[in-house]
């Protein structure tokens, strides 16, 4: 019998990610600006998506009582090429 993968369910966070953001390597994006079915939680990968379009991996890495997320971007993968 053989099995096929389950495709993984990626979550997408839409966030600004401008030069800041990458030379400290995070973004950060507050509750009301998320859609409601992220379910986001620290250590949870997501897909960034900036206003340019462009896709980073990230991973969930602190929220704050006020609701703001901080997302650690991978940037050992160029998304600009």
């Amino acid at each position: 019998m053989t099995t096929t993968p389950t495709p993984m369910k990626v979550t997408l966070v839409y966030a600004e990610v401008g030069p800041t953001e990458l030379k400290i390597g995070r973004t950060y994006v507050h509750d009301v600006a998320l859609d409601g079915d992220e379910d986001l939680h620290v250590g949870k990968s997501v897909e960034v998506i900036d206003g340019a379009g462009w896709h980073f991996k990230a991973e969930v890495t602190d929220r704050d009582d006020g609701g703001l997320w901080q997302l650690t971007l991978d940037l050992s993968e160029d998304p600009h090429q």
